[in-house]
C-alpha cells in the first residue's frame, strides 16, 4: 500500500481511539509498520482490530489481523473432518488429497498418514491432532506477521491460478 492509505488508516485508528494520544513519530511509526501490507488487507484488519480492541492495537495485534485475514486454512476441527474423509476415501494404502499444507503438516506431525489411518484410538488422534494443528497455525500466523503479508498473498494466488491441492 502506498504510504498516504497507511497514513490515513493510522488516522482512523486515532480517531477510534481518542484517549490514547500519538505523536507525529507514533503516527509515523505505526504507517512505515504497516505500508508492506495490501491496502485492502490492511483496512480489514483495521476494522477488526476497532471491532474487537478496547484499547489502541498495536502494530504487531494489527498484523496479526492481517495474517489471519488472508489464512485460508479450515479451522481445526473442519481439518480432522477432512483428513477422515480422506481415510474413508483412500485408506492407508492410497495418497490422500488436502486442500491445505498445514493438514498434511500435522497429520506428519502426529506420525503420519499410516499411522493415522491404522491407529485405534481416533479420540486420541484428533486431540493430537488438533493440537498439532493449532501449533501449525500458529507457526504460520507467526511467519506471515513477521515476514508480511505480501508473500502469503502471492503464494496463495499462485496455488489458486494452479488449482493445486495439496498431495500427502
Amino acid at each position: 500500500m502506498r504510504t498516504t492509505e497507511a497514513l490515513e488508516l493510522v488516522r482512523q485508528l486515532m480517531t477510534c481511539y481518542p484517549q490514547t494520544p500519538m505523536g507525529q513519530d507514533n503516527i509515523q511509526a505505526y504507517a512505515n509498520h504497516l505500508v508492506d501490507l495490501d491496502a485492502e488487507v490492511a483496512a480489514v484488519a483495521i476494522k477488526r482490530c476497532i471491532a474487537s480492541c478496547r484499547f489502541l492495537p498495536s502494530i504487531a495485534e494489527i498484523r496479526e489481523q492481517a495474517a489471519t485475514c488472508l489464512d485460508d486454512a479450515p479451522d481445526a476441527e473442519a481439518a480432522w473432518g477432512i483428513v477422515c474423509a480422506e481415510i474413508r476415501r483412500v485408506g492407508h494404502n492410497g495418497r490422500p488429497a488436502f486442500p491445505h499444507a498445514r493438514i498434511l503438516d500435522a497429520v506428519q506431525a502426529i506420525g503420519g498418514w499410516y499411522d493415522v489411518c491404522t491407529s485405534d484410538s481416533a479420540t486420541a488422534d484428533r486431540a493430537h491432532f488438533v493440537k498439532a494443528y493449532a501449533a501449525a497455525t500458529k507457526r504460520s500466523r507467526e511467519a506471515v506477521t513477521l515476514a508480511g503479508v505480501p508473500a502469503l498473498a502471492e503464494a496463495r494466488v499462485q496455488m489458486l491460478t494452479a488449482g493445486q491441492e495439496v498431495q500427502a
